[in-house]
């Protein structure tokens, strides 16, 4: 990854679709948390042939949701990319991505049991386009919020969904969206993403377990197949009850040969704070 290649590396992500998304801010890969909810998420890639990168390359989401009124919450996100590196072809960066702000709105008739949920929100075109070594990193580690950290981009986020909680505390929930990203400088077309995921929770006492799958598809490219529009990637999660405070660890696996040539894995930690 020097710099010499950092711009097709983007490129590739944008041309094949090297990522896999879920609409919004959403974390699948997180346990559900209550309607009043702070979050930080920390993700380290392991790159093929990836040793030039430290320890505090890193990715990091801090996010938070709060209650507006009965089943209906504000969600905010700001993500974070850190590049620390003894390559010589590249600088250590810091980069802020795209903050997002949306809504998530959550039906009545299913009580605490189910529900059907829906989300809308804006990620806002803030990253800085000149530090294009650290949005790369947060490209290739947070797939899933590809859009977090691509500059000169404005994206429109919406998706619908279904959570379950079964009376033997098993937790699933299945989603459908899409992304717009519409760009803010001259020369380039919008996209849109459709996303869709599956994620479950398997409780042990106060350990939980869980998976996930994700995919995205672009649609706006006339000239592609289906395995060409789409991606995927699969997730493997554990997180612990310890009252107001989540803590979990997270694995994720790409599933497709661009993204595997260059990417191994990523793994992580998050910590939740209910607030009461």
């Amino acid at each position: 990854m020097r710099r010499s290649k950092t711009a097709v590396l983007v490129l590739i992500c944008v041309g094949v679709l090297v990522i896999a998304g879920t609409a919004g801010a959403q974390n699948y890969w997180m346990y559900p948390g209550g309607d009043k909810s702070i979050s930080v998420e920390m993700f380290k890639p392991k790159f093929d042939n990836g040793d030039d990168f430290n320890l505090l390359t890193t990715v990091w989401f801090l996010s938070g949701k709060f209650k507006a009124a009965d089943r209906l919450s504000i969600v905010v996100e700001v993500p974070v990319s850190n590049l620390d590196t003894d390559n010589i072809f590249m600088e250590d960066e810091t980069s802020v991505g795209n903050p997002y702000i949306g809504i998530e709105a959550r039906s009545a008739s299913g009580g605490d049991s189910q529900a059907a949920v829906g989300r809308v929100g804006v990620r806002l075109p803030l990253a800085s386009d000149d530090k294009w070594d650290a949005a790369t990193l947060g490209l290739f580690t947070a797939f899933d919020r590809f859009e977090a950290f691509f500059p000169d981009v404005l994206t429109i986020n919406a998706s619908g969904g279904y959570q379950r909680t079964t009376a033997s505390g098993l937790n699933y929930e299945l989603n459908v969206g899409g992304a717009l990203m519409i760009p803010t400088e001259d020369g380039g077309d919008s996209e849109l993403y459709i996303d869709y995921n599956a994620a479950f929770w398997v409780p042990f006492e106060k350990l939980s377990l869980g998976g996930g799958f994700t995919g995205r598809l672009i649609a706006t490219e006339g000239d592609l197949d289906f395995g060409e529009r789409t991606v995927h990637q699969l997730g493997l999660a554990g997180n612990y009850d310890a009252g107001s405070l989540k803590p979990g660890v997270h694995l994720r696996l790409p599933l497709d040969e661009d993204l595997t040539d260059i990417l191994d894995f990523v793994y992580g930690f998050s910590l939740t704070y209910n607030i009461p």
